[in-house]
């Protein structure tokens, strides 16, 4: 759980949009928006880690008229405030002057509180770090790699083994 002060009534903080692939990252200033069902991010947030367009969404834009744009699956580091994985984003400038808005499909994981009479508001998105079971930042190469390692340290321990129990037997 993370306190952070409102900056002229909005909630904002600097987040880390990550591809959960290539482990890069890139940074950009978030609003917390709970009134966005999803996390909308600027598209060359998005690009700069190396995104991969997972769909095309169509949102109604402030003018009311339909507009087609990419989705994304990203990661979203928070920092102190919390990690979501997996998150689905939508490429769209937000024209706010914010690179991300942080909405309802990320903060359904925690807890948001706005305290305006404090200037203050709290973010609590319950994961602190990406699951130690991913292999962000690996290749399959390094992956491969591992396995292959881990069978010839297998081989070899069972080979000793037998050989010892032959120096045994003589």
């Amino acid at each position: 759980m993370a306190t952070f002060p409102l900056n002229n009534g909005a909630a904002e903080l600097p987040v880390y949009i990550v591809n959960p692939a290539t482990g890069l990252r890139s940074q950009g200033l978030a609003l917390v928006d709970s009134g966005d069902q999803i996390v909308l991010c600027n598209p060359a947030l998005a690009q700069a880690v190396g995104a991969i367009r997972t769909n095309t969404d169509s949102l109604e834009g402030v003018v009311g008229q339909p507009v087609s744009d990419p989705q994304y699956t990203l990661d979203l580091d928070l920092g102190p405030a919390g990690y979501v994985a997996n998150a689905t984003l939508i490429g769209q400038a937000t024209g706010l002057g914010y690179a991300i808005l942080i909405g309802q499909n990320a903060l359904g994981t925690g807890v948001f509180l706005y305290d305006g009479p404090g200037g203050t508001f709290t973010l609590d998105l319950g994961i602190s770090a990406p699951p130690p079971s991913s292999n962000r930042g690996l290749g399959i190469a390094a992956i491969v790699a591992a396995a292959v390692g881990v069978i010839g340290l297998g081989i070899g321990l069972a080979l000793e083994h037998e050989a010892e129990r032959g120096r045994r037997a003589a």
